[in-house]
């Protein structure tokens, strides 16, 4: 048993690793949150509200702590300014392993509310440069399954919201003449990997690639016609266009998400999916298997079967 903190782990995916963690029931868990989580604190769980602009009461909170996961979201953390303040306090604490705020894309995909993942990596990387001071590793899943049950929840905290593949309206939006290839892990596949990467007795890999299913873009709207039936209406844009963060197309998806106020959704969802599709193009989002080849007997979620069980009855 060692003690494990995640930092941001009171909701959405940080909220799912910690409810596998706890169903495993071998470690001491702790959650860092700004603010208090009732419901969390019902359950036993250890809350420690934080000020990450506080170094040294984040090294004192981190005595003893063997594996830090961070789930603090990037692009609205000035500067980086939390999650290097968590990561110097863990290097001055002791803490062995660290696993900053990543769980999507692989690194330097080009889309700019990720530009803070690549910031940290490039910081993990520089402070290890002399010798390693932190064992680190990277999440990265590729895109959740779980997003296309939308609007039917598919996990218990995770937030989703509409993607340019729209499984309910039978309808995409695809990079023009996109031979793109797309990784897709349910959140429940991810959360598992991370129970089991926290008791890994080996080193961590840097990256730590996780690919429950790999298929190209074209490949998985033709699996989502199969399970519902019928073809999709599927528009093209031009690369152009999505450069300038303009969709031609007749619509596109908006994101709904505690991160995003509301007055802002159109305009983030416009300049988001623009990035998220030529990232796709770029193999952003196809990860790497790292854990495939260190947990060979991992039987992950296949795409068919997750959609067929959500969408078996209809929209």
């Amino acid at each position: 048993m060692v003690k494990i903190v995640l930092a941001g782990g009171a909701g959405n995916v940080g909220r799912e690793v910690l409810e596998a963690l706890l169903a495993e029931g071998k470690h001491e868990i702790t959650v860092f949150s700004r603010k208090e989580v009732p419901d969390l604190s019902s359950e036993g769980v250890t809350i420690n509200i934080v000020d990450y602009s506080d170094k040294a009461a984040l090294v004192n909170a981190l005595e003893g702590v063997d594996t830090v996961l961070s789930f603090i979201i990037t692009f609205n953390d000035p500067n980086n300014r939390s999650q290097t303040n968590l990561i110097d306090a863990c290097i001055e604490a002791g803490v062995r392993r660290f696993a900053p705020s990543e769980w999507a894309t692989r690194s330097h995909c080009g889309i700019p509310a990720y530009e803070g993942k690549d910031q940290i990596y490039d910081y993990l990387r520089e402070l290890n440069k002399e010798k390693k001071v932190l064992e680190f590793t990277l999440f990265q899943c590729g895109l959740f399954l779980n997003y296309f049950s939308y609007p039917h929840p598919s996990a218990k905290f995770m937030q989703i919201f509409p993607m340019p593949i729209d499984v309910e309206n039978c309808r995409a939006i695809i990079h023009k003449d996109t031979k793109a290839q797309i990784t897709l892990t349910s959140v429940q596949d991810l959360a598992r990997i991370v129970t089991k990467a926290v008791d890994y007795e080996g080193a961590w890999p840097e990256v730590s690639g996780v690919r429950a299913n790999q298929m190209p873009v074209l490949d998985f709207i033709g699996l989502c016609e199969k399970v519902r039936g019928k073809k999709f209406v599927v528009e093209s844009v031009e690369k152009s266009d999505l450069e300038r963060g303009r969709f031609t197309s007749s619509w596109f998806p908006i994101i709904v998400h505690s991160s995003v106020s509301e007055d802002l959704r159109d305009a983030f969802s416009q300049s988001y999916f623009s990035a998220f599709i030529l990232a796709l193009e770029r193999g952003g989002w196809n990860a790497s298997n790292e854990w495939n080849e260190l947990l060979p007997d991992f039987c992950f979620t296949h795409a068919e079967d997750f959609l067929s069980n959500v969408w078996k009855h209809g929209p």
